[in-house]
């Protein structure tokens, strides 16, 4: 070890015990004399000494989200989604032998994110991931390797140990660490690989003899994937090794795990992906890499994003779900700046059933550039919209392959009833993914007639980096109402679902990769609304924002916009909507459709028929009924077939609903049926109806957003068109009558975006949806959807006209 002190000063040693993961190598200076700042990408630079031609860098992961930082001899930090190396470092500035030639494939592995990269024949490449873990362990190796490449027993080296203290050790069954020769060395130094594995794992040595690719053989660590792991985890859905590889001169070498379907073939190998550098190659003079030194320290903010596995057995179905819960950006599913988590807990019992990562400004940002790059690189422009709606459909298809495990995933999370998760959510999903998929080539612009000397034409373009914020209360289906759109007319995204229900969009985006979309087109970011939402809603370089939710967010999200970049905006937003039932309608009908428009999805939609305003003629008949239907109605176990009300979707939800039923009763009005908790674990409330209600009531005025109906009486048309336009909301209405002259004259004089004739909560991806006043700006579904993420552009085209 006192060759290691020789190779850094002492100085740097007391940064080792410091909470952070560290690399310290030697590398030769650059053509132009300097090694780049390496700020901005992940990593903090600590020091930069100049020692005998060459420098000495020592940097540290910033606290927070681990990943691959590669530090090239030439100073170069080639960060994730970063350009290519020959982007980077032109041929002229490019030191000897600095071809970048090679591609070596790394597979995304279990929930390990790790991107392919170019493995450039510079001096030095350093690959550093964190482990995958739950929490990761102290240890330090210091690798030494004085071999000569004449020696064929140096394939395999144990390395020593640095002492930490015994409290900060972990178990030794936890990882081994093995050091690898690279049989090519230059001045009798050869190359080093750290290999990471699971205990147990046995290692093996393989040679490969291919002279026509490599100058010399190479040893290289394989493993066999024998299903063991820690705590029993199957090695496919953890930690893989990954070795950390140092291109010298001629020869590079990298072992990664293959991808998912090879390494879970049980008893099969793991796949190993090696390239070198072709014979001729320009061979480095001096390799100046001496020693290098890996220190993790126990932390559980550097774990690897989380993943989620949930078996619904005990539903009663035969089937299981597993997928990441991190932040996707760029393809990868990632762990958050922080390192921080946000508890999601299962309405039908109060508990937490995963975490997920926390999502925060710095995300936002980093999901940004990652959009702006896909936008000017894989689609926008760059992709025609053939192609773009082939990929829609696909994501339609994956989620009907799927639907059952998806479907089960949103009821577990938002507490809505699994027949109607399945029935109503996911395959609207799926069809709102197929319908815009068809929109992607037909939203074309048009050709003015302006006379002979001229051509003008107008082009429908997308607006570019878009953000998107959904709410809880259709997580999936709001997932597929704001990215189907958006893409179709070839826009790259950031998305925040709610943190309360985030596990469904989840889920979908996992299936983005095999449908096709490149990396970046989607980013999904986590998190809660005042980090996440008001990132989105005032980056710079996010043109357009579109929003989901209360119409108190809908006013903080249009003034962020407006303080940023002006950016556009389309808001769907609160509700207070009006079903009116006349004295000729069908009653039996009306009571069924009512009942389904204020109790669908436990009254947690925008457009819930929550005031309920009924003819006087048959006001009395239409309570009676409507309070006996209501009783019948199953609130429950979302699981059980016969559910149609499962719980609210969280305790504030709980809390606040419960606030206007003591409300209502406080103020008088009659509870004709409800009115309390149901049951005692869980978010549950009864069907509430509420009969005797005056206008000034706050549960007839504002939005409660639960399973609460207000009944109120009107005499004629007149008096109902006046009580139900008298609300700051517009965004739904219904109309029952036999006579359908007057319910359209009716229907044609209400305030609102949507209204139902004979029917109630029918909604058409072919329709657009969308508020009058506080109701929101902009609409969804149907071609007028297209609109909210397209700029328009006029091209005029001189063809005969002269000059004046």
């Amino acid at each position: 070890m006192g060759k290691f002190y020789d190779s850094i000063p002492e100085s740097f040693i007391p940064w080792i015990n410091e909470q952070h993961c560290f690399w310290v190598a030697t590398a030769p200076l650059s053509a132009d004399g300097h090694i780049n700042d390496l700020s901005g990408s992940g990593v903090e630079t600590i020091s930069h000494l100049r020692e005998n031609g060459r420098i000495t860098v020592m940097f540290s992961a910033f606290k927070g989200s681990p990943r691959i930082v590669r530090l090239f001899g030439t100073g170069i930090v080639h960060e994730l989604g970063s350009p290519r190396y020959e982007e980077l470092v032109p041929p002229a500035v490019r030191l000897p032998g600095s071809r970048a030639a090679i591609e070596v494939n790394i597979h995304k592995v279990g929930s390990a994110s790790i991107l392919a990269t170019d493995l450039p024949s510079s001096p030095l490449s350093v690959f550093f991931m964190s482990s995958h873990a739950d929490t990761l362990y102290r240890s330090m190796n210091i690798l030494e390797n004085e071999h000569s490449s004449t020696d064929p027993t140096a394939y395999l080296k144990p390395t020593p140990a640095y002492p930490l203290p015994e409290d900060s050790v972990p178990e030794k069954s936890m990882r081994k660490y093995w050091a690898v020769k690279n049989i090519r060395s230059i001045d009798g130094i050869p190359g080093l690989q750290l290999g990471r594995t699971y205990a147990g794992l046995p290692m093996s040595r393989d040679e490969i003899k291919d002279n026509t690719r490599f100058h010399e053989p190479m040893g290289v660590v394989g493993t066999k994937n024998n299903k063991v792991g820690v705590a029993g985890t199957p090695t496919w859905g953890g930690w893989v090794p990954v070795l950390a590889a140092f291109a010298l001169g001629l020869v590079a070498a990298q072992l990664a795990g293959s991808d998912l379907e090879r390494a879970e073939k049980a008893g099969g190998d793991i796949g190993d992906t090696i390239r070198g550098y072709p014979k001729d190659a320009q061979v480095m003079e001096k390799v100046h890499l001496l020693y290098q030194i890996g220190a993790a320290l126990t932390d559980t903010s550097y774990t690897m994003p989380g993943t989620f596995e949930y078996s619904f057995e005990d539903h009663g179905h035969k089937f299981a779900t597993k997928f990441c819960t991190g932040l996707l950006i760029n393809g990868e599913f990632v762990d958050g700046a922080n390192g921080t988590t946000i508890d999601v807990i299962n309405p039908t019992t109060g508990k937490v059933i995963t975490k997920i990562s926390e999502g925060t400004e710095k995300d936002v940002d980093r999901a940004v550039q990652a959009a702006q790059k896909a936008y000017d690189t894989v689609w926008g422009l760059n992709v025609s919209g053939v192609n773009r709606g082939r990929i829609l459909m696909k994501i339609a298809e994956l989620i009907e392959r799927d639907i059952d495990e998806i479907a089960a995933v949103e009821a577990l999370d938002n507490g809505k009833a699994f027949t109607i998760a399945k029935g109503f959510d996911a395959s609207e999903a799926a069809a709102c993914f197929r319908y815009f998929g068809g929109w992607a080539d037909k939203h074309h612009g048009k050709v003015a007639e302006i006379d002979d000397s001229r051509l003008a034409y107008t082009r429908h373009e997308p607006i570019g980096v878009v953000g998107q914020i959904i709410p809880w209360n259709f997580p999936l289906l709001m997932f597929a109402w704001k990215l189907a759109p958006a893409l179709a007319t070839g826009n790259t995204i950031i998305i925040k679902p709610s943190e309360f229900t985030p596990l469904s969009a989840l889920r979908v985006a996992a299936l983005f990769k095999e449908a096709g979309l490149p990396d970046g087109v989607v980013n999904v970011v986590s998190g809660y609304g005042q980090t996440v939402g008001a990132a989105i809603s005032s980056h710079m370089k996010i043109e357009k924002v579109a929003f989901t939710g209360s119409t108190a967010v809908g006013r903080t999200i249009m003034k962020a916009a407006a303080a940023s970049n002006l950016k556009n905006v389309t808001l769907e937003l609160g509700g207070k909507s009006p079903n009116i039932i006349f004295n000729d309608a069908d009653l039996d009908a009306a009571v069924r459709w009512a009942a389904f428009g204020i109790f669908f999805n436990h009254g947690q939609t925008c457009c819930a028929g929550s005031r309920v305003f009924v003819q006087a003629g048959v006001y009395d008949k239409f309570v009676d009924l409507f309070t006996a239907h209501v009783n019948k109605l199953k609130v429950g176990d979302p699981f059980k077939s016969e559910t149609f009300q499962g719980p609210q979707v969280s305790q504030i939800q709980f809390d606040r609903i419960m606030g206007y039923i003591e409300s209502g009763k406080s103020q008088g009005a009659t509870v004709a049926t409800g009115g309390e908790r149901h049951g005692t674990e869980g978010y549950f409330i009864q069907p509430t109806v509420f009969t005797n209600v005056k206008p000034e009531m706050k549960i007839i005025q504002e939005e409660i957003f639960g399973p609460v109906v207000a009944i109120a009486k009107f005499e004629d048309e007149d008096d109902i068109i006046r009580q139900a336009n008298d609300s700051i909301y517009g965004l739904a209405a219904a109309v029952f009558s036999r006579d359908v002259s007057r319910a359209l004259g009716v229907a044609h004089k209400l305030h609102a975006g949507t209204v139902w004739v004979n029917c109630y909560n029918k909604l058409n991806n072919q329709m657009p949806f969308g508020g009058f006043k506080q109701s929101g700006i902009g609409r969804e579904l149907g071609e007028y959807a297209l609109s909210n993420y397209t700029n328009i552009k006029a091209v005029h085209v001189n063809l005969t006209e002269p000059p004046p």
